[in-house]
């Protein structure tokens, strides 16, 4: 009972309470001192003039006397329990099956091989767990499996999303998939599916500068060795299939703890009624460093663009195509998900089974993503698994395996979330917000992103005609970064993309016709909420030229971009009313607009109204009498500066740069200079004149507010505008 882990790492709300400056400042004095410290520099450094840096900057410190390190004693479960709950959940049911395992840093390989033993058990649809509960059972819809480290004690779960209420006899199924693994050696060919995705993962984890410090950082203060994640990477290739048989046998058969959730039968429905400055060390100016790219347009007449990085041991392929949400059929919300579901479903001859064990072989993790405007499937690995990757995409793209049990199963479980998130008020919240900002048949408005009765209005023809529209070689674009010529990757597209005819794209529907806004306050009713969630939304009809969209991203910067923006600043800080204000301001469609923006923050019941008149006024403060200023503009010009500075930073990152470029037509590197001249333009004169147009004066504003509507009612007293409504859980 007093174990440490017990107690949350931010401090329950009486704890917070009683803070004082003078705890606050022996804290610091007692953990805050270079002996209990580990710094990680990475990057295109000079080490010479950068332990210079260090030395200047952290060389006075005086030292201190490191604290005591504290162990918990870890003592074993003394016997199995059972906890059954209920909660706002948007399925069925899910059922948590845990236990204790030894620290990782006293028992290093037997930490590693549970994480491998995690996999096994329940990474993706080839793992035991989903082939038995899910494929076999058909008791679940999903299935993971997790190995989470600990200094004193670790922890291995297993979370299993039912398709109905949870029963204690799903745990013993879990047991039964255990006990099956102990006492079967585990195949070669799949265990070193896993050992190679493991390892990818860790290859590509140094990636960016970012990854990099904090594998040496976590390597450092918890293993007293910086590389680390080398000695780990060994274990991984040496553990045989005993190794981890036996891990399992030593801790997966204890005693352990089961949670099942529930979700909690909805209330009766309520009827609608009326109702900063530059830091030390920032250079004045960074380097503009983005890749352009060489293109070529395939014999089917699908556009190939490549960034060359000579030496990087990573890719990055994308292939764009232009069939998203937007692009659904009335009557057919859904399809769009189902179809960016490939992964999971099949492709080629690959039931979902065979399709992520053949891509765990090669290291490749494929994801399919279907937003507004486009469709996007992304596949990254080491550059010695790019074929692998084409050929898998030109099966994704040109041979999806529609119509298959796979896709019963897929459909399903989008079936029962989307009746979930019918009754969900967060869900409902999200759609009163867009239908006010947008109008009630606009995309955004009338599916999230599935109807509830998708199952029952979508055939195999109608999805096999989306998905062959969505990717239609003569609107779709493969965008190609690592260490490849252009030559060589035109000649693997090729490969990929065989008996793909070109002809002319056909129509395909649109549904982002704009309603009038509907200003006003609406209160989504959440009976038990603790809570109140206030989202202030607006919308920007005209098209914005690049000068304004660029203003917009900087206003929206000022509000709620970061930890000390305006927002976030006035109620977390002067007031101390929310832990933070998210929020910012951009375009819905790339270009092509319309232009929206939005703040919104978390706050006790009774605090509801006060919080809205706050958040109004920083917004009413930066159109009126607290217009932007040099030091605010500055921070927004830093970010944009190290965004230009790192697009060449990865693969990932110039394939990023890649798409912006095609959307915002810069085909030369002026035209990013350019981009940047537009940030280093702005000025306080500038956004003054910009922020009457873009932001909203307080009677445009569509308020959505989510929490216990009786509460919330009280608490707007001289707040509420004419046509507030109630929404409650139906809608």
């Amino acid at each position: 009972m007093d174990h440490p882990y017990r107690h949350p790492v931010i401090g329950h709300e009486r704890d917070i309470a009683g803070y004082g400056a003078a705890a606050i400042r022996a804290w610091h004095a007692t953990h805050y001192g270079p002996g209990n410290a580990v710094l990680a520099i990475t990057g295109a450094i000079d080490a010479e003039a950068t332990l210079a840096l260090v030395k200047r900057y952290f060389g006075s410190i005086p030292p201190i006397a490191p604290a005591p390190r504290v162990l918990a004693r870890v003592d074993a479960l003394p016997h199995q329990s059972v906890l059954h709950v209920s909660d706002r959940i948007d399925r069925p049911g899910i059922v948590f099956r845990s236990w204790m395992t030894p620290s990782l840093v006293a028992a290093p390989c037997t930490h590693v091989a549970l994480l491998v033993a995690a996999e096994l058990l329940g990474a993706g649809r080839s793992s035991l767990l989903h082939q038995r509960l899910v494929t076999e059972q058909a008791r679940a819809t999903h299935v993971e499996a997790k190995a989470l480290g600990g200094r004193a004690t670790g922890t291995f779960i297993i979370s299993v999303t039912l398709e109905s209420a949870p029963e204690l006899a799903t745990s013993t199924a879990i047991d039964a998939v255990i006990a099956e693994l102990i006492e079967t050696p585990i195949a070669a060919d799949r265990l070193e599916d896993v050992r190679i995705r493991m390892l990818a993962e860790r290859v590509r984890a140094l990636e960016s500068f970012e990854q990099r410090a904090a594998t040496l950082i976590e390597g450092e203060i918890l293993h007293r060795d910086a590389r680390w994640s080398r000695r780990e990477a060994q274990i991984i290739a040496d553990l045989d299939e005993k190794d981890i048989r036996d891990a399992i046998r030593d801790w997966l058969t204890r005693d352990g703890f089961t949670l099942l959730v529930d979700r909690i039968p909805p209330a009766v429905a309520l009827p609608r009624v009326a109702a900063g400055a530059p830091s030390i060390g920032d250079p004045a100016a960074v380097a503009v460093n983005v890749p352009l790219g060489e293109e070529a347009r395939l014999r089917c007449g699908a556009r190939l663009r490549v960034v060359h990085r000579p030496g990087d041991r990573h890719f990055h392929l994308r292939v764009l195509g232009r069939g998203g949400r937007a692009q659904e059929p009335v009557g057919l919300e859904g399809i769009a998900e189902l179809a960016g579901s490939l992964p999971a479903i099949g492709a080629g001859a690959d039931t979902a089974a065979t399709l992520a064990s053949r891509a765990a072989r090669a290291g490749l993790r494929p994801a399919m993503r279907v937003l507004l405007d486009r469709a996007l499937l992304d596949i990254g690995g080491l550059a010695g698994a790019l074929p692998s990757a084409m050929g898998l995409a030109g099966d994704l793209l040109l041979r999806p395996c529609f119509g298959s049990d796979d896709q019963a199963r897929v459909l399903a479980a989008m079936t029962a979330q989307a009746r979930a998130r019918a009754t969900d008020p967060a869900a409902q919240a999200w759609r009163e917000t867009n239908r006010a900002l947008f109008g009630a048949r606009h995309r955004l408005a009338d599916a999230m992103p599935a109807a509830p009765d998708i199952a029952a209005q979508l055939t195999a023809t109608d999805l096999e005609r989306f998905h062959a529209a969505s990717w239609h070689p003569d609107e779709t674009v493969l965008l190609l970064a690592g260490d490849i010529r252009l030559a060589d990757a035109v000649a693997l597209a090729e490969a990929m993309f065989d008996g793909w005819a070109p002809g002319k794209p056909g129509a395909m529907p649109t549904r982002l016709a704009l309603a009038p806004v509907e200003p006003g306050i609406r209160i989504v009713d959440a009976p038990g909420r603790k809570s109140v969630r206030i989202t202030l939304t607006w919308r920007i009809d005209d098209a914005l030229d690049m000068d304004e969209a660029v203003g917009l991203q900087c206003l929206g910067h000022i509000l709620a971009g970061d930890f000390g923006a305006r927002a976030g600043l006035r109620l977390r800080q002067d007031l101390g009313w929310t832990y933070g204000v998210q929020g910012g301001a951009g375009e819905l469609l790339s270009r092509r607009g319309p232009g929206h923006g939005s703040l919104s923050a978390e706050v006790k019941p009774g605090l509801t109204g006060k919080a809205l008149l706050e958040l109004r006024r920083v917004i009413a403060g930066l159109r009126e009498d607290r217009p932007a200023t040099e030091a605010e503009i500055e921070a927004f010009r830093r970010v944009q500066r190290q965004t230009l500075a790192r697009y060449s930073e990865r693969a990932s990152s110039a394939v990023n740069a890649m798409q912006i470029a095609l959307e915002y037509d810069y085909d030369r590197h002026e035209d990013w200079l350019a981009a940047r001249a537009r940030v280093e333009a702005l000025t306080p004169e500038v956004l003054r004149t910009q922020a009457h147009r873009l932001l909203p004066a307080n009677e445009d504003l569509v308020t959505t507010l989510l929490g216990e509507a009786e509460r919330i009612a009280a608490a707007l007293d001289g707040v509420a505008q004419s046509g507030t409504i109630v929404v409650g859980e139906h809608g």
